[in-house]
């Protein structure tokens, strides 16, 4: 008499899970290192973006309280509480914020610095023409009316550094005085 063997040993289904384990375990590893390396990704793009929304806040001529900022829009960012602003500017130079964002806990800005130079290395703060912000000195770029853009402390160009703390992974960002533009990029 023939038997017909239907269904599976016990042995092959262990080693059939066993081998589904280890296959999940490199999907799940490789799934959460791109989730961190993102992050510093997205957080670079948010420093981008604060800087692009003042200079389009001013170019647009938006109104606060019915009247323009006679200083125009900027966006300040802080080192020493990790975190940028987007505020307006008076006609003597003061600053009052409209929305402040802090950056996620696993990221830092490490660095803050301006160059005086006309054409300042792509990556700030790496070579001796940039000057490093102390911890507690905060980079504001101001778009004013008249369509000038003012970066200070006094610089022709600012930028920094951010660090992504678990990966070590670093990027920068730099903004042109000349344009106003902004470039991220690896370090």
């Amino acid at each position: 008499m023939k038997h017909c063997r239907r269904g599976f040993t016990l042995v092959e289904i262990i080693i059939a899970l066993a081998i589904l384990g280890i296959l999940l375990i490199f999907v799940v590893a490789n799934f959460q290192t791109g989730g961190y390396t993102g992050q510093i990704e997205n957080v670079s793009r948010q420093v981008a973006s604060a800087v692009t929304e003042a200079r389009t806040l001013t170019l647009a001529g938006k109104l606060t309280d019915d009247a323009f900022p006679a200083g125009g829009y900027a966006a300040a960012i802080s080192r020493l509480t990790n975190s940028y602003t987007i505020g307006q500017v008076d006609d003597v130079g003061s600053f009052t914020a409209l929305r402040t964002v802090t950056l996620p806990s696993g990221v830092r800005l490490i660095q803050l610095c301006v160059s005086d130079s006309s054409q300042p290395a792509t990556k700030p703060c790496t070579t001796p023409e940039w000057t490093v912000l102390a911890a507690n000195q905060v980079l504001l770029v101001n778009f004013t009316p008249q369509g000038a853009v003012v970066i200070s402390p006094s610089g022709r160009s600012g930028g920094g550094s951010l660090r992504q703390m678990d990966s070590k992974k670093e990027m920068y960002f730099y903004v042109s005085k000349d344009s106003g533009f902004v470039t991220i990029g690896n370090l």
